[in-house]
C-alpha cells in the first residue's frame, strides 16, 4: 500500500494500494468490525480521506470533494496549472473546517461555502501529517521541522540540537504525556506539557529524548 489515512467514524481505514484485479492505485476502505474491504475501482488518483459531519471527503492532485456512492464529487479542483499539489493528510480541525497538507503549504477547506484557504507555506516546501491535540493542530514538514497552529497563530517549534526533527513525519500521544515524533533519522518524544507551553509563552525548553 502507498499511505493509510485512518478515520475515527465508524471504524474504518483508508488507503491507497495497487490492485491487479482493478488497476493500479485505487482507494480502498477496510471495515475492521466486518473484516471486509471494498475497492473503489474509479477513484486511482493518490487519495486522502476525512469525514465531517455525515460526509466523507477526499483530496487528491485534482481537488477536493465527497465521496457519493463510488465516485468523487468534486466541490473544488485545482486550476490546471497548479504546481505540485499532492496531498498527504486531510484532517478536520473544527467543526466544517478540513486541514489539508501537501507539497502547497497547509490549506483550510471550509465546507460551507467550499472555499481553499491557505494557512501556511513555506519555500515550496512539503508538508506532511496533520495531528490534532486539543486545540492545538500539529504539523510536520520535510526539510523545515515542525509546526503548531492555533487561533490563527502559527510558530516553528524548535528543533533537536542535530536538527534531524527538520524531516518529521507523525506524532502519536502515549498515555504517560509524551508526544512521539517519526523522522528520516530515527524516533524522539517529548513532553506535550513541554511543547505547549513553549508554543504559548517560547521560554520553556523542549527536552527530546532521540532514539
Amino acid at each position: 500500500s502507498n499511505r493509510i489515512s485512518y478515520t475515527n467514524n465508524n471504524n474504518l481505514i483508508w488507503y491507497n494500494a495497487d490492485d491487479a484485479a482493478f488497476g493500479s492505485n485505487c482507494l480502498h476502505q477496510y471495515n475492521k468490525n466486518t473484516g471486509q474491504t471494498k475497492v473503489y475501482t474509479s477513484i486511482k488518483a493518490f487519495t486522502q480521506v476525512a469525514v465531517s459531519g455525515n460526509k466523507t471527503y477526499l483530496v487528491n492532485i485534482e481537488g477536493i470533494g465527497v465521496l457519493e456512492n463510488d465516485s468523487v464529487r468534486y466541490l473544488y479542483k485545482y486550476p490546471k496549472n497548479a504546481a505540485n499539489v499532492k496531498p498527504y493528510d486531510i484532517k478536520e480541525i473544527s467543526p466544517g473546517v478540513l486541514a489539508v497538507a501537501g507539497c502547497n503549504g497547509l490549506l483550510k477547506f471550509t465546507t460551507a461555502t467550499n472555499k481553499l484557504d491557505t494557512i501556511f507555506s513555506v519555500n515550496n516546501a512539503c508538508f506532511g501529517s496533520i495531528w490534532k491535540y486539543k486545540d492545538y493542530i500539529f504539523w510536520g514538514s520535510y526539510g523545515y521541522g515542525y509546526y503548531i497552529y492555533k487561533n490563527g497563530r502559527i510558530k516553528a517549534m524548535p528543533l533537536d540540537k542535530n536538527e534531524y526533527l527538520l524531516y518529521c513525519h507523525c506524532f502519536v500521544e502515549d498515555a504517560e504525556g509524551y508526544c512521539w515524533i517519526s523522522t528520516n533519522r530515527g524516533l524522539f518524544k517529548a513532553r506535550l506539557d513541554d511543547i505547549i507551553t513553549n508554543f504559548e509563552t517560547g521560554t520553556t525548553p523542549i527536552y527530546y529524548h532521540y532514539f
